[in-house]
């Protein structure tokens, strides 16, 4: 998790290594390496709060190239042959960065094909004098870029980048409108910043002659093949993948598990206990004890108990809604609701651990088809003889997909009625009916099989959770990790049919009986949390006052407030953005 920053044409010849210093540690990073390559071409490298935790201070990987990586890389043992037949020769211990910097060298800009985990990073060649530069998949590890006069600033967090003195700090007004509506920005690779991008997932930059010459994708999550075999070989490829997965991301001796009273981090712990079963495992769950009622804790303490997991817990009933600007650097506007992983995390679990597993994103994984679909993709007698075993097995009737009927009858029946509170002048000049139409509709599947939970795997927000909670953005001793993002899992889940295996997540209450998971969790259902959270946290929030800071003065219609309850997040994140632009330091400007 190592912070990075590259400087090309006119920011290198201008820049000097204590601003390079000056510009990581924005980003919680100490820099212990850098290299310059003439007057035109800077990198820097260096820890942050994670890696000093694990132990891993990652230098600048020197050879024909000149690599800065932000990796943790899956199928390490594969990629090693892969390098070995390629002539590449990495250490028996390479690190994950080494292995990045010699897979760049043996295949190029085409490495990113062969690459498995999460992974950020840039690549000089001094030979040809350009810069590649490519974000994984799906985007565990963030890439901002900016074009300047004469260059480029490119790093794995944004605050080297926006304040770089070359780098307009002009506010993307679209992107805060998008933020305020939609809660995340039409443009995958816009920032808050007019001059900042990101770097979407699974894309690749590269950049000659001191410019940006281009941005292309290198990843398209295409239709999965159907697992073949019977129920038990199904179960045992999955097993299969899952197994790899949590392997791949084990520490070596301290771990800590966000723990849900779901199936989801549950069944990765119950994993994770049954792979190293001497690893010194702690869980750590948020709750409410007024705010809401919460039926969660019991079967969080159930999990626990059967997994012999010291349990810690965090009550949010006291963290308001905007106190995560309290709490670390937000680069950008968060969402509210988020309530700041810096201000919920335990600092017992940061203490115990410098590794945390999430279950993060099963729901989007195992989105079955609608029914129709379903009988189309997968076969007729096959989704007949899964919806029966669906019955049979756990009780519950599939869903038949009559909402989604409806709405392929009546397109554009559910949709919310725009904010009355927005000031039409700003709605009119800022095109804000059509971003909220088009943002509120259903996201369009992808073709082929599973069509939605592809779309879903690769929609944005994701990868905002990924960019809020690396450590060069919380300034937090923790890495947090993602075993159900790993490729191998992805495929399976994909590949499995609708039905049975997909309908309230059945393949996972399977594997969890297996795991030793207690019969009550295993047999729950999803619910919704018992209490409306959102209008409790606004309730709590004392006379919000309306947006001050430019550009959002103005924006909202004097002496009128959220009339409903779907009005009111888009509010909320008004006056989130609004917090964040009085306490950055565009605020003054």
């Amino acid at each position: 998790m190592s912070g990075f920053l590259a400087l090309v044409g006119e920011p290198a010849a201008l820049a000097s290594p204590d601003l390079a210093s000056t510009l990581l540690g924005l980003a919680h990073t100490r820099p212990v390496d850098l290299w310059r390559g003439g007057h035109d071409v800077l990198l820097a490298s260096g820890p942050n709060p994670a890696d000093v935790a694990l132990g891993r201070v990652e230098d600048l990987q020197r050879g024909r190239l000149v690599v800065a990586v932000d990796a943790r890389l899956d199928a390490r043992d594969d990629l090693r042959a892969a390098l070995l037949a390629a002539n590449q020769q990495p250490a028996a211990g390479a690190s994950d960065a080494a292995l990045v910097a010699h897979a760049c060298e043996a295949w190029g800009p085409a490495c990113v094909e062969r690459l498995r985990g999460d992974f950020s990073f840039v690549a000089w060649d001094p030979a040809r004098r350009e810069l590649f530069g490519a974000r994984d998949p799906f985007g565990g590890r963030p890439l901002f870029y900016a074009e300047v006069q004469g260059g480029l600033v490119v790093s794995n967090a944004m605050c080297p980048v926006s304040e770089h003195p070359l780098v307009s700090d002009d506010l993307d007004e679209l992107w805060l409108a998008d933020f305020v509506l939609l809660g995340e920005s039409l443009r995958p690779e816009a920032s808050v910043f007019g001059a900042v991008r990101r770097l979407p997932p699974g894309h690749a930059l590269l950049v000659r002659d001191g410019g940006l010459r281009s941005v292309r994708p290198t990843f398209a999550l295409d239709p999965v093949p159907p697992l073949r075999g019977d129920e038990g070989e199904v179960r045992a490829q999955v097993t299969a993948a899952l197994d790899a997965a949590v392997r791949d991301r084990l520490p070596s001796d301290r771990l800590g598990v966000l723990l849900s009273g779901g199936l989801d981090s549950p069944l990765i712990a119950a994993l994770a206990r049954r792979l190293a079963p001497a690893l010194d495992m702690r869980g750590h769950f948020v709750h409410f004890e007024r705010l809401i009622p919460d039926v969660e804790p019991p079967f969080v303490r159930r999990v626990a108990d059967a997994l012999g997991v010291p349990l810690r817990s965090v009550a949010a009933d006291d963290v308001g809604l905007f106190d995560h600007w309290e709490h670390g650097s937000a680069f950008e506007p968060t969402h509210g609701l988020d309530l700041g992983i810096a201000a919920l995390v335990d600092p017992g679990l940061v203490e115990h651990a410098p590794v945390a597993f999430t279950g993060h994103p099963s729901d989007a994984l195992l989105m079955p088809d609608p029914l129709p679909l379903a009988a189309w993709h997968d076969g007729l007698r096959a989704t007949l003889r899964g919806f029966c075993a669906t019955w049979q097995r756990w009780r519950f009737r599939p869903s038949l997909s009559l909402a989604w009927a409806w709405r392929r009858l009546r397109p554009g029946s559910d949709e919310e009625p725009f904010p009355a509170w927005l000031d039409p002048e700003v709605v009119d000049r800022l095109g804000l009916r059509e971003r909220w139409r088009v943002g509120r509709r259903d996201r369009p599947p992808l073709p082929g099989r599973r069509g939605d939970a592809r779309a879903y795997v690769r929609g944005p927000v994701w990868a905002t959770m990924f960019e809020q909670r690396h450590s060069c953005a919380t300034g937090l001793a923790l890495e947090f990790r993602h075993p159900l993002f790993d490729l191998r899992v992805v495929r399976a889940l994909l590949g499995l049919p609708s039905l049975p295996w997909c309908q309230r997540k059945a393949v996972f209450r399977d594997l969890g009986r297996v795991a030793g998971l207690p019969e009550v969790v295993v047999l729950r259902q999803k619910a919704p949390l018992a209490g409306d959270l959102l209008q409790a946290l606004a309730d709590q929030e004392h006379a919000w006052p309306p947006a001050v800071v430019p550009p959002l003065a103005g924006w909202v219609r004097p002496g009128r407030r959220p009339s409903s309850r779907a009005h009111l997040e888009p509010w909320i994140r008004l006056v989130d953005a609004d917090r964040w632009l009085a306490l950055s330091r565009v605020a003054g400007e």
